[in-house]
């Protein structure tokens, strides 16, 4: 898959029926965003109107209370949200809805449609609108990308940070390599997890994260790709073997280089990826199945430009 691949974004488009509705209900994402307002604002009308904060206190799995709720989005600029809907289902009138930025969470919304009695010239009149029935974690979600690094010996590479969410322990932060190989010939890399690269994280007045040291369990794990002309190879960093936290509310970064328990806030990643002759030889000694000579691997150093990230 080429970079320009890479980079395009398939968004599903969906036409609302053109009803006599009010303004802020006429498509999903703006009653969203107008939720986000009303908790702001403690806009209480709207919030009982829009919302079923019974069905969301509720719901299976992770439920949140108008407290939770408005911890959520304290920070939020509901100008700024990014939505995109996900899947329609007609029979029961469901929208979902993914929030892509600032914060990844996919909302459920019902149409509502009854009648308000006539009005001034005894025509009948009928309000239209979503109303939010459903707010959930998605497994996965996007917390920030950073832009490419320059070739090295035609090797490129950027980090995509996801999150993976769980009600019961501490969300996952998995931080993946994307390689692309800008030349005209296969490119062969080793990649394992215990080489993956060397993280650096630190809050913005410079500050490093301390790090924990904790036991190691589990196969390390080791292969030989051969990436193509153009192609984008991608491998999550994310070390298993260290384990996970209960703390519900942290985040884990667990790398062979780098291992913290994170809270919310904002944080700043470097990342480096050096491979040289000497190291591959280590490596390749370690990995005897591999069965491979030093002058065939890529060698080359790649930095990443630095990355901020955002934990809510």
């Amino acid at each position: 898959m080429s970079k320009t691949a890479f980079f395009i974004v398939l968004v599903m488009n969906f036409v609302l029926p053109a009803f006599n509705v009010l303004a802020e209900a006429r498509a999903p994402q703006l009653v969203i965003a107008g939720f986000i307002e009303a908790l702001q604002k403690n806009d209480t009308d709207y919030i009982n109107t829009y919302v079923d904060l019974e069905k969301i206190k509720n719901q299976p799995g992770h439920s949140y209370t108008i407290e939770s709720l408005r911890d959520l989005f304290a920070r939020v600029d509901a100008s700024k949200i990014e939505c995109s809907i996900t899947a329609y289902d007609k029979k029961m009138a469901i929208v979902s809805v993914r929030m892509n930025k600032p914060i990844s969470l996919d909302f459920e919304l019902q149409h509502q449609s009854f009648s308000q009695g006539k009005s001034m010239d005894n025509k009948i009149k009928n309000a239209d609108y979503y109303k939010i029935i459903g707010i959930h974690l998605p497994k996965y979600s996007l917390i920030n990308e950073s832009a490419w690094s320059r070739p090295s010996h035609s090797l490129s590479a950027k980090l995509v940070f996801e999150c993976e969410n769980s009600p019961s322990r501490a969300k996952i932060i998995h931080p993946k390599v994307l390689l692309c190989n800008d030349s005209h010939v296969p490119i062969k890399f080793i990649q394992c997890v215990y080489d993956a690269g060397e993280f650096s994280i630190k809050i913005p007045d410079g500050n490093v994260v301390e790090k924990y040291s904790g036991p190691r369990s589990g196969p390390q794990g080791a292969q030989i790709v051969v990436i193509s002309p153009s192609e984008i190879f991608e491998f999550d960093a994310y070390d298993y073997g260290y384990g996970f936290n209960t703390d519900t509310s942290t985040y884990v970064f667990n790398t062979h280089s780098f291992q913290a328990i994170l809270k919310p806030g904002r944080y700043v990643v470097d990342y480096s990826l050096i491979m040289d002759t000497k190291r591959i030889k280590k490596m390749l000694q370690r990995y005897d199945w591999l069965k491979s000579s030093t002058r065939s691997i890529w060698t080359g150093t790649i930095s990443i430009p630095t990355v901020e990230i955002l934990l809510h």
